[in-house]
Order: structure tokens, then sequence, then C-alpha cells
């Protein structure tokens, strides 16, 4: 399941909103906003994987967000 608390401080780390993710990996903003708030189990593998790129997350940290 994926962490919210510790996707959510990647992103202001980068100096990103939820919005400006959502716009970076070509999903509309509401559909990003309902996955976090399902925890996240609907991502999409192409999601993840433009999440992890946007935000260079190393695979420790990707693991430590999506896998735990």
């Amino acid at each position: 399941m994926l962490d919210i608390a510790k996707l959510s401080n990647e992103i202001t780390q980068k100096g990103l909103t939820v919005n400006m993710l959502a716009d970076s990996i070509g999903v509309n903003k509401s559909t990003l906003y309902r996955k976090l708030n399902k925890g996240g189990d609907k991502f999409l593998l192409w999601e993840i994987e433009s999440i992890i790129k946007i935000l260079g997350l190393s695979k420790e940290k990707a693991v430590e967000i999506f896998l735990t």
C-alpha cells in the first residue's frame, strides 16, 4: 500500500503540488486526488513509474513509498 505521507513529503520537497504532479504525469488532478485518497491501490504501473521519474526517487525511496 502507498505511504501517502512520504509521497506528499517528496512532492513538497521537490517544490511541487499534487496538481502540478498530475499535470506532469498526464492525468486529471481529480483522478490523482481520488487515487491518493483511496490509498494508492489503483495506480497504474506507468503512473508510478512517471511519479518516480518526476520526483527523482531512488529505488530505495520508491520501495519505501509504493511498497510498504
